[in-house]
This record gives structure tokens, sequence and C-alpha cells, in this order.
């Protein structure tokens, strides 16, 4: 009989020996990310994420990175967690970040939220815009916010209310309240 259960009892300590290993594994998530999944409907959570877009002739038109990314299938949109979306036009680099963004799939519509900044690296000049909110359509590349915003460029701050931004005509609006002050 004693021949009999020692190989019981070596696969019953060799199992608690693995829970034990893999309950104090910090690497592992896949427990933690099911959990906020069910938690918020979420169809999937992806982390680390680098989504790349091209355009018709095979161009890399912009990109997005963020910490992680919820797919919410109804409503089909997706929930971004420190995004940033990097886009080129003719002579300027432009880098939009913020603390959460919402991307509608149908709509092509991502709004970011959360101390947005927009970046614009031109070849000599670096302007960066701060806002709270901005929508910004993927397709056409213009973003629009109708809230309170500061730009700083060539040592001058300047401040305003609501903001269009066209990337492929590199063009900025601000839509009025404007005053500028020199650094």
């Amino acid at each position: 009989m004693t021949q009999r259960r020692w190989p019981l009892i070596a696969l019953a300590v060799l199992l608690a020996s693995l829970l034990v290993y893999l309950s104090e594994d910090s690497s592992i998530e896949p427990a933690a990310l099911l959990q906020q999944a069910q938690e918020s409907n979420a169809d999937y959570i992806m982390t680390g994420v680098h989504m790349v877009q091209y355009d018709d002739q095979g161009q890399r038109r912009s990109e997005i990175h963020a910490d992680e990314v919820s797919h919410y299938k109804r409503g089909s949109h997706l929930i971004f967690l420190h995004p940033e979306l990097r886009t080129r036009s003719a002579s300027t680099s432009w880098t939009l970040k913020a603390g959460s963004g919402n991307l509608s799939e149908a709509r092509d519509l991502l709004l970011l939220q959360g101390g947005v900044r927009i970046e614009a690296d031109m070849t000599d000049e670096h302007m960066q815009i701060s806002i709270d909110e901005l929508s910004v359509n993927l397709g056409s590349r213009i973003a629009n916010s109708p809230l309170p915003l500061t730009i700083r460029l060539r040592g001058w701050l300047m401040s305003g209310q609501g903001l269009s931004v066209d990337v492929p005509r590199e063009s900025i609006r601000i839509w009025q309240h404007v005053q500028a002050q020199q650094l």
C-alpha cells in the first residue's frame, strides 16, 4: 500500500510547490487582467501596445503607443491608458500625449483627456500646446477642442479659448480670447 501512495504524495507535493511558485511570481499578470476585464466588461485588454496606421501607398501615416488598451464590443470602442499619438506632416513631427483616450472605431475619432500635450517639432523650432481635452479625427488628422489652452513657442506664452489643429496643412487656429506674453 505504501508503494501505491508514494506517487500520489509526490504528485501532490509537486502540484502544491507549483501553485506556491506561481502565486509568488509577480511577473504573471493574466489573473489580474482577467479580473479587470470582467469588472469592466471589456472584451480584451492589451498592455504595452504599439499600433501603426498606413496610408493607401503603404507609407506610415501615424502610430499610437499606450500602456494599456481595453476593447469594448458594446459601443465598438477602445480605451487607452497613457496614449501617445505620433504623426508627420510635410515639415513637422507631431506628438500628442494624454492621460487617457477613447477611440470610437465606427467614427475613427480619438478623444484624448487628462493633461493633453501637443508637441510640434519643426525644422528649427519646438512648440508645445497644453489643453485638458482634444478630439482627433484619425482619418483627416484634424483635432479640435473648445476648451482653454496654452501654447509655448519662440519665447512666447500664448493662451486662448478653443483650438483647431490641421496636421496635413500644418495650421493651428485659436478660436477666441487670444493673449500672448513674451517670456
